[in-house]
């Protein structure tokens, strides 16, 4: 039963390397204008990076940023300032905020530098504070259930969740994600594509399948972390939008990590009880 992993426990293997490779691609674009760096290693590591453009004007926020223009404000419009310092409401939100990245500037303070502006400690604290909950609520009758139970009523639903045995689902794991963020950053968004393709299609057929009574939490965890799974990577994908979307994205991922992990856990005991193993 242990090749049931496939379906997409494995992610919890994604450390933080995901973030990592986020925070080396922006830290590295930074460097080249902040501080010294070797010429060839800067090109090599930013050149292909693809960065966020909030307002969709075709320059990047951090060129924006650099520039001195507003970053949400998009053509000749622009506005020469950035909008940092903006009022926060008693809800804790910026009027007018659409995008995490607008948001994160409206918390800095109204006569930031770009250096703060571009401070690492201040971005992850913020996408620390602005994750919100991990998994989503599902509406009630999403898992449907059965009157099934024992060995065998397990072992059939055990196999039927299992991309292994059920070829309706497409094994994702954390080296797919990476290798698919990897080519994000070389401007190939075709492996994403994919992955977010095949997600949003495993989401869809686990919530066809029947669970046992005693299986129901378990497969409204693995249906739920499934979709904010799939959520996140698309987040990550259009992370040129949002690119502080996309870092709250990033370690949204690394943190269903622990999530595919208990659900893992949960499946062993299952094998063990039933001596499934």
């Amino acid at each position: 039963m242990n090749s049931l992993n496939s379906l997409g426990l494995k992610v919890a293997g994604l450390t933080l390397g995901a973030l990592l490779i986020v925070f080396g691609a922006y830290w590295g674009i930074r460097a080249a204008f902040f501080g010294p760096a070797e010429p060839a290693k800067v090109a090599q590591e930013t050149a292909p990076a693809p960065l966020a453009d909030t307002d969709g004007d075709g320059v990047s926020d951090l060129d924006e940023i650099e520039r001195g223009t507003n970053p949400t404000v998009a053509g000749a419009g622009d506005d020469n300032v950035l909008p940092t310092g903006d009022e926060v409401g008693a809800d804790g939100q910026v009027a007018g905020a659409q995008t995490y990245t607008r948001r994160y500037l409206a918390t800095l303070p109204a006569d930031a530098s770009r250096e703060d502006i571009l401070d690492q400690a201040r971005l992850e604290a913020f996408v620390a504070v602005n994750k919100g909950e991990l998994l989503p609520t599902l509406p009630d009758g999403t898992v449907k259930t059965t009157t099934d139970a024992g060995a065998a009523a397990i072992a059939t639903y055990l196999d039927t969740i299992s991309s292994t045995h059920n070829k309706q689902l497409h094994p994702i794991t954390n080296e797919d994600i990476e290798a698919g963020f990897t080519a994000q950053l070389q401007l190939n968004r075709d492996p994403l594509n994919t992955i977010v393709t095949q997600l949003e299609q495993n989401v869809k057929v686990l919530k066809t399948i029947p669970a046992p009574a005693e299986t129901a939490v378990l497969h409204a965890k693995l249906i739920a972390a499934t979709q904010a799974l799939h959520a996140n990577v698309v987040t990550v994908r259009d992370m040129d939008q949002d690119f502080v979307g996309g870092l709250i994205a990033t370690q949204n991922i690394d943190d269903l990590g622990q999530v595919f992990q208990e659900i893992a856990t949960s499946v062993k005991e299952l094998e063990t009880k039933y001596g499934l193993e």
